[in-house]
């Protein structure tokens, strides 16, 4: 299975450290990866994971989408990569995971509705984000994984391994009941 990964987050925090090490836990999983992402230091991170393809730096949705090849499913990571999923979807019918990093409320603007309406899935962290996700996209399947903390060092390569798994299970999911929009038919 491959898998292309969008991370635009502007600011480097702990997401870019549950990335990496979510990325680095999949590629032990065998799984081929492909990574756009907006900071060049944090592709240098990556260009040691196993299976792991990192391709340009870029900031906008609309440059990852150009530049995202083949994938079997996509998984953006965020509201600035949410925009890159939906573009595959309707322009390539490649399906697309969100993984939501907000605790508040959406705002209710027509684009970012639809993204979460057309996701194949949605990954939040926490069951509150997942009620808020059912309220705003009650159609969309929701999954609660729980992220890899980076303050348990020993038990890293355990959860890590235990994250992998879970995002693997929705990858495969997602996959099995993909099915081509009919807008593109």
């Amino acid at each position: 299975m491959k898998i292309g990964h969008v991370f635009l987050d502007k600011l480097p925090g702990d997401d870019f450290q549950r990335f990496v090490l979510l990325l680095e836990a999949l590629g032990k999983h065998g799984l081929e990866q492909y990574a756009i992402v907006r900071h060049a230091d944090l592709a240098r991170r990556l260009a040691n994971c196993e299976g792991l393809t990192v391709g340009y730096a870029v900031r906008s949705p609309v440059l990852a989408y150009c530049m995202m090849p083949f994938v079997e499913v996509a998984h953006v990571h965020g509201e600035r990569s949410a925009e890159t999923g939906l573009l595959l979807t309707l322009t390539r019918s490649i399906p697309y995971v969100i993984t939501r990093h907000c605790n508040a409320r959406q705002r209710s603007i027509l684009c970012t509705r639809s993204v979460y309406r057309r996701a194949a899935g949605i990954i939040c962290r926490t069951d509150a984000e997942a009620l808020l996700m059912l309220e705003y996209a009650p159609e969309s399947p929701v999954d609660v994984i729980s992220p890899i903390l980076t303050a348990a060092r020993d038990d890293l390569e355990a959860l890590g391994q235990r994250s992998a798994s879970e995002h693997l299970r929705v990858y495969r999911r997602v996959v099995a009941q993909w099915q081509i929009p009919t807008l593109l038919l």
